[in-house]
Formats: C-alpha cells, sequence, structure tokens
C-alpha cells in the first residue's frame, strides 16, 4: 500500500485589501513570477507558461521555471473566489538529473477571510512530497526552515507593491 507523506509549512499575513482584490492579486497566473524571487538558497520563479488557457478554474495547468532551471507544472485542484484556491505541483524535473527531482509532488493552498476593518488575512499553506520516504525528514526541516522564510519573502515583495 502506497501512502503519500508530506512536509507542511504555513504562514498567515495580513494584507490591506479587501477580500476580492486580495484573492484577484494572489490567484493571478503570474503572481508567481512577481513575488517568488530568488532568496537566500531558494530559486525563483523565472517565468510560467499557462497550457490550458486562462489560470482560473479546476484542471487549468501552467509550467513553471525556476531561476535554477528546475520545472515542474501546477493544476488547480480548488478554487472559490475570494475564498480558497489549492493548486498540485508534479512532474518536478531538474537540470543535471537525469529524470526528476528528488520531490515528487506538492501543493500550495491560499484561504482568504476578510477582517472587520476591511483587509484580509491569508493563511498560505505549501507542502512537498518527495520521493523516497527516507527523504521526509530531510524535506521537513527545509519546510519549516528555508522554504517557510522564501514564503515570508515572497509576502513581503507582495506587500511592496500594494
Amino acid at each position: 500500500m502506497s501512502r503519500n507523506f508530506f512536509a507542511i509549512t504555513q504562514i498567515k499575513f495580513v494584507v490591506t485589501l479587501d477580500v476580492t482584490a486580495a484573492f484577484e492579486k494572489l490567484s493571478n497566473s503570474d503572481t508567481a513570477v512577481q513575488f517568488m524571487r530568488d532568496h537566500r538558497e531558494i530559486a525563483g520563479v523565472k517565468n510560467y507558461e499557462l497550457l490550458d488557457g486562462d489560470w482560473d478554474s479546476i484542471g487549468c495547468r501552467r509550467r513553471i521555471e525556476m531561476t535554477n532551471g528546475t520545472r515542474l507544472i501546477e493544476t488547480i485542484q480548488s478554487i472559490e473566489h475570494g475564498r480558497h484556491f489549492t493548486y498540485y505541483l508534479a512532474e518536478f524535473t531538474s537540470p543535471g538529473q537525469s529524470s526528476t527531482s528528488t520531490i515528487k509532488s506538492g501543493y500550495s493552498q491560499c484561504r482568504f477571510q476578510q477582517n472587520k476593518d476591511g483587509s484580509t488575512t491569508v493563511k498560505w499553506r505549501f507542502a512537498l512530497q518527495p520521493h523516497k520516504p527516507i527523504l521526509l525528514p530531510a524535506t521537513w526541516i527545509y519546510m519549516k526552515t528555508a522554504h517557510r522564510n522564501f514564503m515570508k519573502a515572497s509576502v513581503k515583495n507582495m506587500q511592496r507593491s500594494l
């Protein structure tokens, strides 16, 4: 029996936009390129290509290329405008590796909540699953430290643009 084990991290932040504007800003197809830049040892997003038309409904896919040459496919798994969206990450390939990355799959999820003052609280969860279960402890440490800091830096980049 196969089990799916993910290393997960989450951050929570507030933006000065109402929930509709915050959702539109963060669920836009080019958000990753705009805000997920190189941070310390983690490669940022270099570009993306939409594979199925717009990035706005379940099943839509985009190909992401990182600044270190790693590529992956993201697929929207769930979306409720103004409330949440989740996309699945798969088909990781890295330069210099014969076929695939050490990462098998992952997901990213944002949940939005309107605050009484008109701002919006966002909970951003990110998870990665290594190909081999033995790599899960190292992946967990990476997610709780370096990747969490990458997420925080991405949020700062986004908040500077508001």
